[in-house]
């Protein structure tokens, strides 16, 4: 989950942004917006769902533009840098092992978490990724801004 003033732009900038973009690319990024999170609780709160514990995922995964480089490529178009269209990741399966070898285990970079149970309840998500990325980018340069002194 990300919300607009925990977003760090500088995740995306630079030598190590390039990097993880590279190595974790086509692996999904599983980020889904607060403003999301936060609608879905109260829609859930206000709907009359069968009694007993019922279990949603609040999920961006089956969204278009979901993968780490596709998420870095539109952070990269907000920030006002030209992108170059699908460069060139490692494959999940490399990554894979690479986790393999590093800890021991790892996943492979392809499970989406879907929330098609919760959408099925005619529950509709306000923001999604790109407009929750987008508002995230804008808060973050805002804080930046403020942040940073100013020149004489």
């Amino acid at each position: 989950m990300f919300a607009e003033d925990t977003f760090d732009i500088r995740r995306y900038r630079g030598v190590h942004g390039t990097l993880r973009v590279w190595f974790t690319g086509k692996e999904r990024s599983h980020l889904v917006y607060a403003g999301d999170v936060a609608e879905a609780g109260a829609f859930l709160l206000e709907s009359w769902i069968q009694p007993g514990c019922q279990k949603f995922i609040v999920s961006s995964d089956e969204e278009p533009d979901h993968t780490n480089v596709e998420v870095y490529e539109s952070v990269q178009r907000l920030l006002g840098y030209w992108v170059e269209r699908r460069r060139w990741v490692c494959p999940l399966g490399l990554v894979y092992y690479l986790r393999l070898l590093r800890h021991g285990r790892g996943n492979r970079g392809d499970v989406c978490y879907s929330a098609r149970r919760l959408l099925s309840t005619g529950f509709k998500m306000p923001f999604g990724l790109l407009e929750g990325i987008r508002r995230s980018v804008e808060c973050s340069q805002r804080k930046q801004k403020v942040a940073a002194p100013e020149r004489k």
